[in-house]
Formats: C-alpha cells, sequence, structure tokens
C-alpha cells in the first residue's frame, strides 16, 4: 500500500520545536486521562474490523515500522512530556484533495500508546468537509450505522480505540489497548489538577 506520508514531506514547510509543542495533544496528565475516558463511553461503537493507521494495525506499531510504512517524520519530540520519561513524538504533515493532515504518533521509550491526526485546510472546515472525513470512516469501521456525529468512539475486539473530536479541526485519535496505555491508566488513575488557589489571584491582583 503506498503511503500518502512518503510524497508529503516534500511539499510540508519547514516548522520549528515551538509549532510541535503547541500541537502536542498529551501536554498535561489531564489530557492522557481525558483521552482514555473514552474507552468508557456507554455509547461507544463496537466493529468487527481492527483499528489501523495508515494501513498499520496499532498494536504493530513501533518507531521502526512507522520509518518504513510513513517515511521520514517532519519532526521528532523528544522532551514531549515531563510525567513521562522517555516520552518521544514522531510528526507526519501530508494533504490530499482540499484537506490538510497532521499525525503525531507517542512512544515510551519504544513502546507506541497514543496517536493522533489533525484534518484541516486553508480555511476553516466546514460541517460538509467533516462529514466527508466521518463517512469514511464510518464506512470503513461501522457501515451498518445509519449515521454517526463528528464526535463518537470506536472500539475494536482487541480493545483498540478510535476516537473523534470536533472543534475548529476535526481530531482523529488512536489508543492501543496494550500493558503501556495500562500502565499509564493505573498510574494516573485519580489524578486531580493542582488547585492555583489565592497565589494566581495574587498574580493577577498585581497586574492592576
Amino acid at each position: 500500500m503506498a503511503s500518502l506520508f512518503k510524497s508529503s514531506k516534500k511539499n510540508a514547510h519547514k516548522k520549528g520545536a515551538s509549532f510541535y509543542h503547541r500541537e502536542n495533544l498529551l501536554l498535561t496528565i489531564q489530557d492522557f486521562n481525558e483521552a482514555i475516558s473514552h474507552f468508557d463511553n456507554e455509547s461507544i461503537i463496537n466493529t468487527d474490523l481492527k483499528i489501523q493507521i495508515q494501513g498499520c494495525f496499532l498494536e504493530n506499531i513501533t518507531p521502526k515500522i512507522i520509518k518504513t510504512i510513513f517515511g521520514e517524520e517532519a519532526y521528532k519530540l523528544t522532551d514531549g512530556l515531563k510525567f513521562i520519561q522517555n516520552h518521544s513524538i514522531y510528526y507526519y504533515r501530508y494533504s490530499t484533495h482540499q484537506f490538510k493532515f497532521l499525525t503525531q504518533l507517542h512512544f515510551c521509550d519504544k513502546d507506541f500508546f497514543f496517536a493522533a491526526t489533525k484534518v484541516y485546510s486553508d480555511h476553516i472546515l466546514s460541517d460538509y468537509e467533516k462529514q466527508e472525513i466521518i463517512n469514511s470512516i464510518k464506512n470503513k469501521y461501522c457501515s451498518y450505522k445509519d449515521t454517526i456525529n463528528f464526535k463518537f468512539d470506536i472500539i475494536d475486539k482487541s480493545g483498540n480505540l478510535l476516537s473523534t473530536y470536533d472543534d475548529m479541526y476535526l481530531y482523529i485519535r488512536y489508543i492501543p489497548n496494550n500493558d503501556t496505555v495500562e500502565f499509564f491508566k493505573n498510574k494516573f488513575k485519580g489524578y486531580l489538577k493542582p488547585k492555583t488557589g489565592s497565589s494566581l489571584k495574587d498574580d493577577i491582583d498585581k497586574l492592576f
């Protein structure tokens, strides 16, 4: 299967580390916990097909494999998250028709645990354009469904998750059902965001 990623690198404008840090969807523990919370969605959609990204099954993804399948990355962050040691993120940029895509794949050492694709264009995506992407996902994984919203979760028989998030852009997230995800799930379970307390108020008061 020819990869869209391999031909896209030539057309991608160079971006620096700050750009990719901003695009990172797992900046905090809360971000991670929110992503895995979709495993518990009561209205989750079941699929008989194994979830894959760019033709690669989630359980087969490794840094070596993505070099073979996706080609050379647009950028690699090696200091993505302070709360995960040896965390690295590979970014790929490509386009097809009117759509542009930015895919990020997250690893702890060589263990894959999260991926996401941002779908965008030169203008704000219309509902019609988002529906085109959604229909492609629906027709592949759950064609038995009459319609699905822009925001939904799909799980395969191996417990791998595909989750969409609708904002100004459309995001498609992928989370494998593996030991690394389970480890982080247990490690960050019950995590509460530290309260800023009065210190934030004091700092703001000093500005006025």
